[in-house]
């Protein structure tokens, strides 16, 4: 009888468990994940769910700074709370799917470190094979590929944990400036944001967007001297440039800017020493931020799509003027 009444309660309890965990409900297939609380500007997008499916929803929180995590349908809205790293789980009810799907967020304060030293020599040489027989440019390199897979074969070793391995496979890839031949990982959760946007003009760097959320913001306009007490072209050349996989000039300069804000983890921090447009000298330091607040200010130009270095318009009997 003691038996019965153990399994029973058990039973119970399992039950008060699962009763406990919420749903999600959704019309359209999609989950927004907000670290702000706001629904605009959401962290990311998961989308194309299955019937079914579990999905594991990683938050990188290195100072404990980032207490709750806010996911967003298009019908309704769930708050996770972080409770010392405990993960977090709750069903997304989909209505085009007959089951749902089970979602775990997982909360951290640790850098994913689960590749092997096995796993990553087999990658790295997969991707060294790849190309020596697939990569349509091959015979046009102006270094040899097979000395640089040597090179890189401790260097990967080296690596400290995934993300590291991951950006060791990205500078091995960005040597063959081709932008249709690159590596991409799935580790957006930990990477963060600069409350800065930036410029190239006349090979200088410049300060054309700030977010004032950040508090204490770097003025409009403003040169950049320093990155780290680095001069501003040294930085670019040791710490961006070995990254960027195209050689069009256009591009270049987007992609350093672009690489500048958004190439670090969470929580991370620059320093930038810049010549303020009245010609003051001033330095600052700035973290990069889960997730920025607001949509931020910006220098007035005309508006260009950072990949398309060109305009298109059309004149009368169809005549198309590319600029």
């Amino acid at each position: 009888m003691k038996k019965y009444f153990i399994t029973i309660a058990m039973a119970l309890l399992l039950a008060n468990t699962q009763a406990k965990v919420p749903t999600l409900n959704a019309k359209e297939n999609y989950l927004c994940v907000s670290l702000s609380g706001q629904r605009d500007g959401c962290r990311h997008e998961i989308s194309g769910f299955d019937d079914g499916e579990s999905f594991t929803v990683p938050v990188y929180s290195p100072r404990n700074k980032y207490l709750q995590v806010t996911f967003y349908t298009d019908i309704d809205s769930l708050v996770c709370k972080m409770d010392d790293y405990a993960d977090f789980k709750f069903n997304l009810k989909i209505a085009e799917l007959k089951d749902p799907n089970e979602i775990c967020v997982h909360f951290t304060n640790q850098l994913p470190n689960k590749i092997s030293n096995v796993e990553k020599i087999y990658a790295l040489s997969m991707i060294w094979n790849e190309v020596r027989y697939n990569f349509a440019f091959y015979d046009e390199l102006d270094f040899d590929f097979d000395s640089l897979y040597r090179t890189y074969i401790p260097t990967v070793l080296e690596t400290g944990n995934d993300i590291e391995f991951y950006n060791a496979l990205e500078r091995f890839m960005a040597t063959l400036k081709d932008g249709h031949t690159h590596t991409v990982s799935n580790y957006d959760a930990y990477m963060g944001r600069l409350p800065l946007d930036f410029k190239v003009f006349q090979q200088e760097l410049y300060v054309t967007g700030i977010y004032k959320s950040d508090g204490g913001t770097i003025p409009l306009g403003s040169k950049v001297l320093k990155i780290n007490d680095i001069p501003c072209k040294q930085y670019i050349e040791r710490e961006v440039l070995p990254y960027i996989i195209v050689k069009n000039p256009y591009m270049v300069e987007n992609e350093i800017a672009y690489r500048i804000c958004s190439s670090k983890l969470i929580s991370d921090s620059l320093s930038f020493t810049v010549q303020l447009p009245d010609k003051q000298i001033r330095t600052y330091n700035k973290h990069f931020y889960a997730q920025l607040q607001d949509e931020g200010e910006h220098l007035k130009s005309r508006k260009t799509d950072r990949w398309t270095p060109m305009n298109l318009s059309w004149l009368k009997d169809s005549i198309a003027v590319l600029t």
